[in-house]
């Protein structure tokens, strides 16, 4: 794009722990765990489960709804 001056390129340094939100940090945290703990029974179950999933678990009743 002529007649535009982009500002230079600088390299990534880290961000300085004044600058860090540890509420956010400690959110990302819960999310990580979270995503852990969901995919810790696909993860433990043979490849086939992925693709059909009834044949390792029930989904009636209370695992039907979550």
């Amino acid at each position: 794009m002529s007649g535009v001056d982009w500002p230079a390129m600088t390299t990534p340094t880290p961000v300085a722990a004044t600058d860090r939100i540890e509420s956010l940090d400690v959110l990302r945290g819960f999310a990580l765990l979270g995503v852990l703990a969901m995919n810790i029974r696909m993860m433990a179950a043979p490849f086939g489960a992925y693709l059909y999933p009834y044949t390792m678990w029930e989904f009636d009743g209370a695992n039907r709804a979550a």
